[in-house]
């Protein structure tokens, strides 16, 4: 399956497990199962040092996405078409190509490969497979399939429905459309504010982070936050920090039993706590609403300069001078470090990220970049920061414990193996 990777630098690749991911996630969600392979934190929050700004918004709009490299394009009878591409499954609609939400995958080999999907706001019951056949990073045959068939494309003709390859410019200037984003719970602070957290219906392979934003306040401005931390264990118990101002909350959640709660126990909020204040209790909505309530209000934060849609071109131009405090060029094997860029780089076998000074390309002996077949690569953190990465898997021969980067980072993406990337703003 086409996957998306990290890349850590160097100095830390020794002893550290390096994994692939899939869609489907779950961060904390009240439907999750917890124990996610990869740890991603979204940008959220307030405004840090007036990089970001705030606006009204629906938290459950879909967020921009591009195609990226398109493996195959098929189209059936009707003109129907049916998109593989290094973002997603799309399906033509009314002049569009909306995202699908896939539900499941297999391959065989290196080039055959099945795709389970269901159109967005449907149920199973609308479920289909979409089979490919791959020559590279190039599709050679598209066929549609019954959703509870595991035969690949050729071993068995029964209900598929063969699609007639078309050139790939068939798509080019059409909208795409995510899939939208779903509540994961509510939940009611003894204060009088209110906590949401919401997620993608499917990952999205061109971001660094897994999706998830947390938005806090009372019922009238119920705000996006920064996040700072997360974490969460394989049975579902963990927090997630946020910033109100420049106040970390903690928020903690996991699962609890009960006489109805069954063998795994049941997801419940367990309180939040501001630092140095005392915890506050949380109470979660259930069951957990599908739509936004019409008693609230949002508001969004965009970062001036980040490339938070997908449509947006590499970034091939030098990035401006940005300053970082000498204590970051050389801090030790588990120390921060500096870069310039914190490189996401999409290509037709999937993606790949790293820390850099050049926000086209990784530094050796990584094979990530525009110099190695990717077709995009930007810059995840705003022109105005540069990246930084700390922390590394406990060494006892290390000369220091790892450090925690500027007050003024925000947190773009963590690892289990203990990296955690910031965004800082320039001095």
């Amino acid at each position: 399956m086409r996957r998306q990777v990290l890349l850590v630098p160097a100095i830390m690749a020794a002893g550290l497990s390096i994994g692939c991911f899939g869609s489907n996630m779950s961060l904390g969600g009240g439907g999750g199962t917890g124990g996610s392979t990869w740890t991603t934190v979204g940008q959220g929050g307030s405004a840090i040092d007036g990089a970001a700004t705030e606006s009204a918004c629906d938290p459950l709009a879909p967020n921009p996405i591009a195609l990226g490299a398109i493996v195959g394009v098929g189209q059936d009878a009707t003109g129907t078409l049916y998109v593989d591409s290094a973002n997603g499954i799309f399906v033509s609609e009314n002049g569009e190509l909306i995202r699908q939400h896939v539900t499941g995958s297999g391959e065989s080999g290196s080039n055959d490969f099945i795709f389970t999907f269901e159109s967005p706001g449907s149920d199973a019951s609308s479920a289909r497979n979409l089979l490919i056949d791959t020559q590279g990073s190039t599709a050679t045959a598209m066929a549609l399939g019954p959703a509870g068939s595991k035969s690949f494309l050729g071993q068995s003709d029964a209900g598929v429905t063969s699609l007639t390859l078309v050139d790939s410019a068939t798509v080019s200037g059409m909208t795409v459309v995510n899939t939208p984003n779903l509540i994961e719970y509510i939940g009611d602070v003894a204060n009088g504010e209110v906590i949401l957290a919401t997620m993608p219906v499917n990952e999205d392979s061109s971001s660094t982070d897994g999706g998830l934003s947390i938005f806090y306040g009372p019922p009238s401005l119920v705000a996006q936050r920064t996040i700072t931390a997360f974490g969460e264990s394989l049975s579902g118990n963990g927090s997630v920090t946020f910033l109100v101002g420049n106040t970390p909350y903690v928020l903690a959640f996991g699962m609890v039993q009960g006489p109805d709660a069954g063998p795994f126990g049941t997801f419940a909020l367990e309180g939040l706590t501001p630092q140095g204040g005392a915890q506050i209790a949380v109470t979660l909505r259930s069951p957990t609403p599908t739509s936004l309530p019409s008693d609230l209000s949002f508001t969004c934060l965009s970062y001036p300069g980040s490339s938070t849609s997908a449509d947006a071109a590499s970034d091939t131009e030098p990035l401006p001078k940005c300053g970082w405090s000498m204590d970051l060029n050389d801090a030790g094997p588990d120390g921060c470090r500096a870069s310039r860029a914190l490189v996401s780089c999409n290509g037709p076998s999937g993606g790949c990220e790293c820390t850099s000074d050049d926000p086209t390309t990784c530094p050796p002996p990584a094979t990530c970049g525009l110099s190695h077949g990717y077709t995009t690569c930007q810059d995840e953190c705003a022109a105005g920061e540069y990246a930084v990465t700390c922390g590394g898997l406990p060494r006892p021969d290390a000369a220091q414990t790892n450090t925690q980067p500027p007050s003024a980072c925000r947190l773009a993406l963590a690892t289990p193996g203990g990296v955690a990337f910031y965004c800082c703003p320039c001095e």
